[in-house]
């Protein structure tokens, strides 16, 4: 590895408490380990972040984007070039995160020849499905004509193509299947703090609690609420649940149109669903203790944090059948894939798993525990992450 490496995170998730956001830490943790000197640049909101002490970083003017609480870079910006080429003037290598107005505008600056750098590009969002869940056929047909041409982009010009998840790198190379390119796994290692907070203590512990009091069975969904993380869906297979007979609760951890799925719920079944709204993440983790299952059924998802970290807190999983959650599962044997298509199979066939005795249910968590515990490892993805830089810095040799 070479000396005095330098290198950029490129992002507009810089500073999220998504997916993306972890990753961007978990990178900048590893290259100080390596004794490197980091630079980010993303989005002017992201200098609030404390992370990023001790990094050189350029922040670029940004706005909201249609009101969703996304920010992006301006996208007619002429002078951010100049800003971009000049921070990047002896950067030794680019970390892509995602596919962003950002990051393409470096792709064609790289392609142009005007970075010298070595870029590896970390596909970790699929924008694609995200558009579908929001718009629609509206949304398919932007992500055919907008973000394919994007994300070939990015495939063609990077020195290196990594992807968060088999899953993920097996849905680029179906769906953008003209780029010759191969396109390699990494993970982001995932860890439980020894610091979490006593769950009982925080008040959302104590909502939890006296939600739990009213309910037999608790399941548990982490992200934002949305349309991508289909949590129209997973609304109404609890209340198809209730139907069925099985007295289950919902608890939602995660920001977003939180009021625009409560108004849908009709005001006599809303005492199921228990809405925290965003929680710090070390408190986030620590309330699957309260719970007893963690459900998820995005198709958006490329690796999912949230959920193989419920996973290592020992929660049984429940996800469909054709996403990387239930990839995990049927991997793992860590809790139950839904396969059936439709909302009343998929609560059917979890109806018969909460049938189940507790210490079968325990027995699937600890099996998926095992299982991030030996495949996600700090040791592990690093030493993962550290063969990725040596390849690429290689070719630039």
């Amino acid at each position: 590895m070479k000396k005095g490496l330098k290198v950029a995170i490129v992002s507009e998730s810089i500073g999220y408490s998504s997916g993306v956001g972890v990753v961007i830490d978990v990178i900048v943790r590893f290259l100080r380990k390596l004794k490197a000197e980091v630079i980010v640049i993303g989005p002017e909101h992201s200098n609030s972040e404390s992370w990023e002490e001790g990094c050189g970083h350029l922040w670029l003017p940004s706005k909201l984007m249609h009101g969703r609480g996304y920010r992006r870079t301006e996208l007619f910006a002429p002078r951010n070039n100049e800003l971009i080429i000049r921070a990047l003037s002896d950067v030794d290598l680019i970390f892509c995160e995602s596919i962003s107005i950002l990051v393409i505008r470096l792709m064609i600056l790289k392609w142009k020849g005007l970075v010298k750098s070595q870029v590896v590009f970390h596909g970790h969002t699929m924008a694609d499905r995200y558009l579908q869940a929001w718009y629609g056929v509206f949304g398919w047909l932007l992500g055919e004509i907008i973000i394919k041409p994007m994300t070939s982009l990015c495939l063609c010009v990077s020195n290196e193509r990594i992807a968060p998840s088999q899953f993920f790198a097996d849905h680029l190379k179906r769906t953008i299947w003209w780029v010759r390119k191969g396109i390699g796994v990494w993970a982001a290692p995932v860890e439980i703090s020894s610091l979490l907070p006593d769950p009982k203590a925080t008040m959302q512990g104590e909502l939890v609690l006296a939600f739990r009091r009213k309910h037999k069975f608790l399941l548990v969904a982490n992200g934002r609420i949305g349309n991508e993380k289909r949590i129209g869906h997973l609304i109404k297979i609890v209340l198809c649940l209730h139907r069925l007979g099985v007295d289950a609760g919902l608890v939602l951890v995660g920001g977003g149109e939180i009021q625009h799925f409560i108004r849908r719920i009709d005001v006599s079944d809303r005492a199921h669903f228990l809405f925290l709204g965003h929680v710090d993440r070390q408190t986030g983790i620590a309330l699957n203790t309260l719970c007893d299952c963690a459900i998820a059924l995005s198709v958006t998802d490329t690796q999912s944090l949230s959920f193989l970290e419920q996973m290592l807190m020992g929660l049984p999983g429940a996800a469909p059948k054709g996403t990387v959650m239930g990839r995990c599962i049927k991997a793992s044997g860590g809790g139950i894939v839904l396969t059936r298509r439709t909302i009343a199979g998929k609560a059917y066939q979890l109806a018969t798993f909460f049938g189940q005795d507790k210490e079968y249910l325990a027995t699937l968590g600890q099996n998926g525990r095992d299982y991030v515990a030996r495949h996600f490892s700090d040791e592990g993805q690093f030493e993962a992450l550290r063969k990725v830089i040596e390849e690429v810095m290689a070719q630039a040799a």
